[in-house]
């Protein structure tokens, strides 16, 4: 079991030694039940050490380096952003990933443009978490140049649109699809939202419905085979999704079925 160093009078748990190549984690949060949450999970692989606020985080920083650091953005006295900046100043490849209860686009793209291993909004799910960490400390850790991570995100995010455009039809979740990706579900929501512009629960519905539009236009099939052949195991999911953006029922839609090349969203 890894060693737990206790800061800030922590309950820090655990006994013997760690491996000698055992990574070093900081937790930086002000909630004690985050920090005992994140101790739970990680304390058997990792050697912890524990920050309420962003000043105690930077001097432990500059006394006794780490590996990767487990940030908030919601912290008493810095903002969480301010802190990733100083960190980046002084270890610029030092691996952080992001927990937080709020977040908003901007501070998710200014993250990603700092340079973060992952972004996870609480509550955030914990295999996600762990495996999260396990890749930023792995032999094919990011290599943190802003301009790469970005990159890497608009590609990450064009391939998951374009697993949507081709898988569709099937039983696509999003947890599904983060874990074919290789990243975290927090990652792709937020990540799809700013690299897409929306949602990837809203891409999806987006190309069903287009797919649903062209076989209502196209083929006579009925509403019902045309619902299940897009992905939809619920008629009345698929009645409210269309609805949505045509504005129309399928069949009111059939009826008035505008000329080819248009659509009514």
């Amino acid at each position: 079991m890894a060693r737990i160093l206790v800061v800030d009078d922590e309950p820090g748990v655990g006994a013997g030694n760690p491996q000698p190549a055992a990574y070093r984690c900081l937790i930086v949060d002000d909630e004690r039940g985050v920090r005992e949450a994140l101790e739970l999970v990680l304390k058997d692989e990792y050697i912890l050490s524990f920050a309420k606020d962003g000043q105690t985080a930077l001097k432990l920083l500059a006394n006794d380096p780490v590996d990767l650091v487990l940030l908030d953005l919601m912290l008493p006295d810095l903002n969480g952003l301010e802190v990733l900046q100083r960190i980046r100043r002084a270890w610029p490849d030092l691996a952080v990933i992001i927990i937080t209860g709020h977040s908003t686009h901007e501070q998710a793209v200014e993250a990603a443009n700092l340079g973060v291993a992952g972004y996870f909004i609480k509550p955030w799910d914990v295999d996600d978490l762990a495996l999260s960490v396990r890749k930023a400390l792995g032999p094919d850790g990011m290599g943190w140049d802003a301009g790469g991570q970005v990159q890497r995100a608009r590609d990450l995010f064009e391939a998951a649109a374009e697993y949507i455009r081709d898988h569709y039809a099937e039983n696509l979740r999003v947890r599904k699809l983060a874990r074919i990706l290789g990243v975290s579900v927090d990652e792709l929501r937020e990540g799809f939202r700013r690299e897409m512009g929306l949602t990837a629960k809203r891409y999806l519905m987006r190309v069903r419905i287009g797919n649903a539009v062209h076989l209502l236009r196209h083929s006579d099939q009925p509403v019902k085979a045309i619902a299940a052949q897009v992905g939809y195991t619920h008629l009345s999911n698929f009645y409210q999704d269309f609805h949505r953006l045509n504005g129309r029922t399928p069949c009111q839609y059939r009826q008035l079925a505008p000329p080819a090349g248009q659509t009514f969203y």
